[in-house]
């Protein structure tokens, strides 16, 4: 234990006072007991009454002197704990002979003084404490027997009383600082989960996205400022939600009806500005607590416009950088046709400027259809019929030999995408399959299967893989290992991919090579 302070609301001191208050009411009772004729009544007093009426007065008024003491010297508290435990051991040892002995009960006072004792103090104070009231006790049960006469065997109950003390201590004791230790870890962790509260309310209110918690009856509970101003109005604590916005009331039933369905491209209008909602249960169920976050849809239109940006710019970094090369062939090759006059050198250079030429269209080509990522068109696609037709037309007009192309189509769902992107993405993974594969029989596959709650359309060569050196470069624009390639195919490839809600990547522990075109469950159509 300690002098200092108890965990909790109430203090060493005022725990101190409490026990000296009990001591108080224990003496006034006897004073009174004594004062209006009762202590002759259940014998106390009854061997030597001045004894006990001197004593008990003197304890009543010792009592309070300690307890104005406890009250003002709380520092001293030890001290003053141990005092009254020895006062109270003097004084109701010294009644207890005055009204007879042990046979009074009165030493079961004891008890309750020990107990208190040993929620205040220390196990070796505790002990203390039950050795004076046990030695007390003993001593004078051994002065009864010694001085009337009485038998030995009277000790036998004392003993017992005796060992009582020191249980009833060593048990309060152990309890008390479990009680404590309990105590202060719960403090501890009350005021980390508040220090927590705090830091979250002020992460959300600096959240760029309006935030709202909501309770299990639409109510609100917290919001941030950013929510407030997308409002145009104060949101006080319990201000039901249909009275700011009744859509966004609306999109919070539709979510609690069938959660997820007013989470993902729903937009409303919440005062003058657009938001897109996204519920989040705050409990075990979506009828408890609920956080909305609120997105401002012309904020996440001015970052794609930003993203959009930077990938223009690095794109015409690049095709800048990618031009320059077959155009100062081109060049060189016409300043060369000028000196030449042998036939067959006119046609290599000529041959040298078609070919350049051929590289640049191809170039442009691809750009061109990087343009037109953001003009979808999407279908609902049953793969298995839509894939036999596409290979069909690829086989034919790549003339592959049969047998070069296999398919392996499981039932799956439907898809939703743009069937020219489709087409173009997977034109060209074949492409590059059926370049790295090898050129013989069943040299690419093309797999379609349920994976993870979606839908995967595999493409997978029998070619020795890609380098784990050039992985991460992959996907990036004009990057290739082929001497004719443009290095636009898989970065258009995956462009068209995200912008038809599915995700484009190479699976390194599949076999060979594998591109996994991969759309989500929630991408799926309804």
């Amino acid at each position: 234990m300690t002098d200092s302070v108890l965990p909790g609301e109430l203090s060493y001191g005022n725990s101190l006072s409490f026990l000296a208050l009990y001591r108080v009411f224990v003496a006034a009772v006897l004073v009174v007991l004594l004062l209006a004729g009762g202590a002759d009544s259940v014998g106390f007093g009854s061997i030597a009454p001045v004894a006990f009426g001197v004593t008990a007065v003197s304890y009543l008024l010792t009592a309070i002197v300690l307890l104005v003491l406890c009250a003002r010297l709380a520092a001293f508290g030890s001290t003053l704990l141990t005092l009254g435990v020895l006062i109270d051991v003097v004084a109701i040892i010294v009644m207890m002979d005055a009204s007879g002995g042990f046979r009074t009960g009165m030493a079961v006072l004891l008890l309750f003084s020990i107990a208190g004792a040993a929620i205040l103090s220390d196990r070796t104070m505790t002990l203390f404490h039950a050795a004076s009231a046990s030695i007390g006790l003993l001593v004078s049960q051994a002065n009864a027997i010694f001085t009337a006469d009485q038998p030995s065997s009277l000790l036998v109950q004392p003993g017992l009383l005796s060992t009582g003390y020191f249980a009833i201590g060593i048990i309060v004791n152990r309890l008390a600082e479990k009680v404590i230790r309990s105590e202060r870890e719960a403090i501890r962790r009350g005021r980390e989960l508040e220090s927590q509260l705090r830091l979250n309310e002020l992460v959300i209110q600096d959240m760029p996205d309006g935030v709202i918690v909501l309770d299990e009856v639409g109510r609100v509970v917290l919001v941030n400022r950013a929510a407030e101003a997308a409002a145009g109005v104060a949101m006080k604590p319990g201000t039901p939600l249909a009275s700011i916005s009744g859509a966004l009331a609306a999109c919070l039933a539709r979510w609690r009806d069938r959660p997820g369905t007013a989470a993902g491209s729903t937009e409303i209008l919440l005062g003058q500005q657009r938001v897109r909602p996204r519920f989040i249960a705050g409990g075990a169920a979506p009828r408890e607590r609920v956080l909305a976050l609120l997105e401002d849809v012309s904020r996440l239109e001015e970052q794609g416009r930003q993203q959009k940006l930077v990938a223009l710019g690095r794109l015409t970094a690049n095709l800048a950088h990618e031009i320059r090369n077959p155009l100062s062939a081109i060049l060189h090759a016409t300043d060369l046709l000028d000196e030449e006059i042998d036939a067959g050198a006119r046609a290599r250079l000529l041959q040298i400027a078609r070919t350049n030429i051929q590289r640049l269209d191809r170039m442009v080509s691809d750009v061109m259809q990087l343009g037109r990522r953001d003009r979808t068109t999407p279908e609902r696609i049953a793969l298995p019929a839509w894939l036999a037709t596409f290979a069909g037309e690829f086989m034919h007009a790549e003339q592959l030999p049969a047998g070069a192309l296999v398919s392996e189509v499981d039932a799956v769902p439907a898809i939703r995408c743009d069937p020219v992107h489709l087409n173009q993405i997977l034109w060209n993974l074949l492409h590059n399959a059926w370049r790295h594969g090898g050129g013989g029989l069943a040299s690419v596959c093309v797999r379609v299967r349920s994976a993870d709650g979606g839908v995967a359309i595999d493409v997978i060569d029998a070619g020795k893989g890609i380098d784990p050196a050039v992985r991460a470069q992959i996907f990036e624009p004009f990057f290739t290992t082929f001497s004719r390639g443009t290095g636009l195919g898989l970065y258009i490839a995956r462009e068209l991919a995200e912008a038809n809600g599915a995700t484009l990547r190479y699976c390194a522990e599949e076999r060979a090579s594998t591109f996994r075109l991969f759309w989500p469950r929630e991408a799926l159509p309804g």
